[in-house]
This record gives C-alpha cells, sequence and structure tokens, in this order.
C-alpha cells in the first residue's frame, strides 16, 4: 500500500504534529528557492512515514531538510544531490534556513543526515540501490528512486543510438549536406554545414549553439537532408507552444514544406487525466525524423517518453543552447550530452553569433553578456 500524496494523506493526518512541525518552519524557505507545491508535498509524507517508523527527536528535522534540498537540488535541474557536507547540501541547508528564518545548527543536521544516509538500513525511505524505497544512496549520492531508475534508462536508449550503424556512407553524407546548404535562403557557414552533416549522419546529434548562431536555419537544412535520404514524416517539435510556432515560422521562411511543429506533449499524445502518453514503445510515434527546437528546456522525464515513443531506427535531433533556458525539472539532458566525451561525436557546437560581430570587443561584450543573463 503506498501513501498518499494528498496534503490530507493518511500518514500526514497520523504524524502531523512531528512532520507538519517541521515543514512549518522549513517550507518558506523551500519555497523561496523555487520549489513547488507537489515537491513539499511529497517530501513531507516521506518525512511523515520515516516519523511514523523512528518516531520524533533530531531525526525528522534533518531528514525533512534532506528531503527538501533533494527536491530543491532537482528543480534546479540535477538529478541527484552530493552528500558532501563540504559541498552543495551545506550551501542549500543555509539557503533554506536562511530564507525560513529558521537558526539551525547545521554541522550538527550535516552530522545527522550522514548517519542516516551511512545506515540507511534504520530508517524507512532511504536505502541502497535496489533496494524498492523512495530514496537511493548510491556513489555517495542522494536520488529519488525514479530519478535513478529514469537516469539509468536513458542513458541506455542514448548509448544505443550513439553505437548504431550508419546507413549512409560519410561521402554520401557530405554531398546531401553541401547540396542542401546550396539550397538555402541564406549561406550556411562551415561550422553549420558540420552541424547539417553530423545531424545526418546517425539515429541521434545535439545542435548547440548561443543566439543568433543559426540554429533555425541549420534546423531547415536538416529537414532538406532527411528528405533528400528518402526520409519521410520528418517531424518538428518544442517544449512550448511558443517555440514550436516561433520554429514554424523560420522553417517556412527557409521555403521548407514540412508540417508545422508541435509541442511535445502534443506528439506524444499527453494525457492529462493520468500523466501517461498515447504514444510508446508499443504504440510508437508515425513519423520518420524528430527534430526538437529549445531541448534545453527539457526534463529527464520528457526525453525518456520521447525515446519510449521514438521508433528505433528514426533519427532524432535535440537543437538549444545548453546555456539557456534550463529544464524546469530534473535532468538537464542537452547540457549534460553537450559536455560528455562519449557524446562529442555527435555533438555539434555553433559558436558564431550573426547578431553580433564577436570578434569585435564591443560585440562580444553583448554576447556574453546575453549568454550570462541566461547562465
Amino acid at each position: 500500500m503506498t501513501a498518499s500524496l494528498h496534503p490530507r494523506g493518511t500518514l500526514r493526518a497520523r504524524f502531523e504534529p512531528v512532520a507538519s512541525d517541521v515543514f512549518r518552519r522549513l517550507g518558506v524557505g523551500a519555497r523561496s528557492c523555487d520549489l513547488g507545491d507537489e515537491g513539499l508535498y511529497l517530501a513531507e509524507e516521506l518525512v511523515a512515514a520515516d516519523v511514523g517508523w523512528l518516531g520524533s527527536g533530531e531525526h525528522p528535522e534533518a531528514l525533512a531538510i534532506l528531503v527538501l534540498a533533494l527536491m530543491i537540488a532537482q528543480r534546479q535541474g540535477s538529478t541527484r544531490l552530493p552528500l558532501d557536507p563540504k559541498g552543495p547540501l551545506r550551501t542549500l541547508i543555509g539557503d533554506v534556513a536562511r530564507l525560513a528564518g529558521v537558526e539551525l545548527d547545521i554541522p550538527r543536521v550535516l552530522r545527522t543526515i550522514t548517519n542516516l544516509t551511512k545506515a540507511p538500513r534504520f530508517n524507512s525511505v532511504i536505502g541502497m540501490r535496489g533496494a524498492r524505497l523512495p530514496l537511493v544512496v548510491e556513489a555517495d549520492c542522494l536520488y529519488t528512486e525514479r530519478a535513478r531508475w529514469l537516469e539509468d534508462r536513458v542513458s541506455a536508449r542514448i548509448a544505443e543510438r550513439i553505437a548504431a550503424p550508419r546507413v549512409h556512407e560519410a561521402n554520401q553524407i557530405a554531398a546531401i549536406a553541401a547540396r542542401v546548404a546550396a539550397e538555402s535562403t541564406r549561406p550556411l557557414s562551415a561550422e553549420q554545414c558540420r552541424a547539417v552533416e553530423i545531424a545526418l549522419s546517425g539515429r541521434l546529434a545535439v545542435v548547440t549553439g548561443g543566439p543568433g548562431t543559426g540554429k533555425t536555419l541549420v534546423a531547415a537544412a536538416i529537414v532538406r537532408g532527411f528528405t533528400a535520404m528518402g526520409i519521410e514524416h520528418v517531424t518538428l517539435a518544442a517544449q512550448t507552444g511558443k517555440a514550436a510556432n516561433r520554429l514554424t515560422e523560420v522553417i517556412a521562411e527557409q521555403r521548407v514544406i514540412v508540417e508545422p511543429a508541435q509541442t511535445l506533449h502534443r506528439l506524444l499524445g499527453y494525457r492529462a487525466g493520468s500523466r501517461t502518453f498515447g504514444h510508446h514503445a508499443q504504440s510508437p510515434l508515425p513519423v520518420g525524423a524528430v527534430i526538437v527546437d529549445e531541448a534545453s528546456m527539457i526534463d529527464l522525464e520528457l526525453v525518456d517518453a520521447l525515446l519510449d515513443a521514438l521508433p528505433a531506427d528514426a533519427p532524432l535531433v535535440l537543437i538549444g543552447d545548453a546555456h539557456q533556458l534550463p529544464a524546469i525539472d530534473a535532468g538537464q539532458v542537452l547540457a549534460d550530452l553537450t559536455g560528455d566525451k562519449i557524446a562529442a561525436p555527435i555533438v555539434a557546437v555553433l559558436e558564431k553569433s550573426y547578431r553580433q560581430d564577436t570578434s569585435d570587443p564591443d560585440g562580444r561584450a553583448v554576447y556574453d553578456a546575453a549568454r550570462a543573463i541566461h547562465d
């Protein structure tokens, strides 16, 4: 039997005097760190469950702080929370306490947290991998069990796509890329042409670059390239409706014939009532290839759903700025792929901005300032 996540769940009702007191004091600080209601409810249920197991004392407060810190870390895009008491954990605890106006003996709290995570068999919510508990300790980091499972599954699927054999020879791809570059309404630079080649070469590609580097121009050329390769039903998608509309407009300006872009949720057939998707491994997407814009906004769960629904032989191209518009939940997949050595052959980085002359000191300063705003 699972614990209810409703704010008046049975666990919370039973142990409300202990659990709710902790969250009344710390919840204000957690909200100020951009933790939403769902994260707060989940954190409180976990602590209430553990209070029922162990009883009151300093343990619930430390566990509450630890779980809130993990939820905040996930909200900021990380799938895990390093447990090093000198690292981000200390900073997060200090921030939550300060913003909540609560005085904490942080060294004592950190010692209690260390005891909790070093001997997870003594509590009911934290365990080692495979223990089937809500929180997982692995490699001195804390995960939610679901985030760890999703990370494993997405990593395996990405590895399969990277390792997939090429359908076309490199010289054929280069010839197609050169041809579609010549058809562009604006000339493509050498690095943009290289990005098109990478996107046409395998089952997964990442095109990343800052503002004005021509990512959408490259996307239009990739659509042309897939069509030239005989791939039908090339599909455009983005995380938000605004981004999808913008992608459709810019692609149309390049005189590329393709269906309008959709949001990823619409493409996958999102079912709001059950929070599931109509398309999945048993009901795959009817597409030949998918190009996703603003991919930095996609979290781990949505990437997993997309990879689950995408036919194995359908190429996936993720386009975005790894330094801009971070995911709104756990998992910064675009940024992780961009910085991964194994993924390097499938990553194309566009560095030259055509909105500002980055070779000019003033232009470079404007460009760097624009990037810094989003970092």
